[in-house]
């Protein structure tokens, strides 16, 4: 996966997590959830794509064992 794409799903995720968390209407949570949440879903979203794109190399072929080069 090209760095370029990998970055935009990391903005969308972390402006997911700034709507989310400025839906709640809370005096003491919601500035709470301002700073949390997007954090969270970024760091989520980040592992995620970590993890799932890991074997994936230039060739765009799906290994089973990292490279060893």
């Amino acid at each position: 996966m090209p760095g370029i794409v990998f970055w935009a799903l990391m903005v969308i995720a972390g402006q997911i997590g700034f709507f989310l968390a400025a839906r709640i209407e809370n005096e003491v949570w919601g500035p709470i959830a301002l700073l949390v949440l997007p954090l969270l879903i970024f760091l989520a979203a980040l592992l995620f794509f970590a993890h799932f794109f890991r074997y994936v190399d230039s060739d765009h072929e799906t290994t089973t064992t990292p490279h060893s080069e």
